[in-house]
């Protein structure tokens, strides 16, 4: 079975790609798979590995891809490969997303020095707020006029960056291998604050 077969089967017949869900949130009647034997498992040539459950209750098709890669698979002594690779797809490289990097080059670098700006106003008022034993950094978010003259600044810097970016490049090999992706996805990859 093809990639384009398959694509055309599952738009045909209303797959849905099943993640499993406690059946009281799915309401009653819900038809659950008994098993992960339940559903329809298609190795592609490449080994992609697809799996299918079948409710022809809805009339939509939802799909999610996993990686068999994680922290925990990194070999010994190469720590943050993932971590790496994440952010190399979802945002590019020199030569994969970008039109022109040499023009996006100086842009960038702008906008680092301004999230470097920005970072240090943010500290500045986390530090003033735990001093007050106030713990909801977002709340008000930005909280300073330099924090939202910083963030104005980051947006525009970001529109004018946008002109050389090919943002759905990653996913263009996707799509042309049957894969089905709205144009107005994000792509997430963050990284958050522990504290």
């Amino acid at each position: 079975m093809t990639c384009r077969s398959i694509r055309h089967a599952a738009s045909a017949t209303a797959l849905l790609i099943f993640v499993a869900a406690p059946t009281a949130q799915l309401g009653p009647g819900a038809l659950l798979p008994t098993s992960a034997s339940g559903a329809q498992e298609i190795v592609l040539s490449n080994g992609f590995r697809v799996l299918i459950v079948e409710d022809p209750r809805v009339p939509r098709v939802a799909a999610s891809i996993w990686y068999r890669i994680g922290a925990l698979q990194e070999p010994m002594g190469e720590h943050g490969i993932t971590h790496f690779l994440e952010h190399a797809i979802h945002q590019g490289t020199t030569t994969v997303g970008t039109t022109n990097f040499d023009a996006e080059r100086s842009v960038l670098a702008v906008i680092y020095e301004t999230e470097q700006a920005l970072i240090a106003e943010w500290n500045a008022q986390r530090n003033h707020l735990r001093e007050r034993q106030i713990f909801f950094d977002e709340l008000d978010w930005p909280k300073t006029p330099r924090m939202r003259e910083l963030r104005q600044r980051l947006y525009e810097l970001e529109d004018e960056v946008a002109q050389h970016r090919e943002y759905w490049a990653e996913y263009l090999w996707y799509r042309r291998s049957g894969g089905l992706m709205r144009h107005t996805d994000p792509v997430p990859a963050t990284t958050g604050n522990e504290y």
